[in-house]
């Protein structure tokens, strides 16, 4: 399997890493969708968190459809506050495919 890693930047995108969860776990009973409304305005809409920090959102593909997602935020007020380098990784979540 091929997997091909993108940066998210169209609107089919920002929908795609929204919306990827729902199909992942689609099968799991305990599993309780996030509002796509309000996580696509904190990721992608007007954040006041954006006037400090960095954002980024990637998707891997295979065979063209969406296989996994994950962001970083870097946070650079905190770290010229406290002299440090440091990112945060978040919506990880990918398919079962070790390959």
């Amino acid at each position: 399997m091929q997997v091909v890693v993108k940066q998210v930047e169209t609107e089919q995108e920002k929908k795609q890493f929204v919306g990827f969860p729902d199909k992942l776990f689609m099968s799991c009973s305990s599993y309780v969708p996030q509002l796509h409304t309000d996580e696509y305005a904190i990721l992608f809409g007007s954040n006041i968190a954006k006037e400090y920090c960095k954002f980024s959102a990637w998707l891997a593909y295979s065979n063209g459809k969406v296989v996994g997602r994950i962001a970083v935020v870097i946070n650079t007020r905190a770290n010229i506050l406290w002299n440090n380098s440091k990112v945060r990784f978040g919506w990880f979540d990918f398919v079962g495919d070790f390959e």
